[in-house]
């Protein structure tokens, strides 16, 4: 199954694609922000909020867990390889990025 859960703001598309999910892993030495979500979704969406995020870490813990711990990051498997490492209770969602230029320019950014 492939699927796009993508977000548009001023100067960039933030998509993850299914193709970039992975259970069981999670990307180390990138984090640039950690914080509680309710779920997955909502852990996407923080990661969108943040301009340089271009990745998660989801901590799923225990089931029935009210809140799970969320790790943002500033890179990705596809740069760091190597940092991509077995996590148990963890998932790995990298983004495909687009920059959007004309946008960018216009805002100054």
């Amino acid at each position: 199954m492939f699927y796009w859960f993508f977000f548009l703001d001023q100067c960039r598309i933030l998509a993850f694609p299914s193709t970039l999910f992975f259970v069981g892993e999670r990307l180390i030495n990138h984090t640039i922000a950690n914080i509680s979500v309710i779920d997955r979704e909502l852990c996407e969406y923080r990661c969108y909020l943040l301009h340089n995020c271009v990745s998660v870490n989801f901590y799923f813990g225990q089931n029935g867990a009210e809140a799970h711990n969320c790790e943002l990051n500033n890179s990705t498997s596809k740069e760091h390889e190597r940092d991509l490492v077995k996590a148990a209770s963890y998932a790995y969602h990298g983004t495909n990025v687009r920059a959007i230029a004309y946008q960018c320019q216009f805002f100054g950014v």
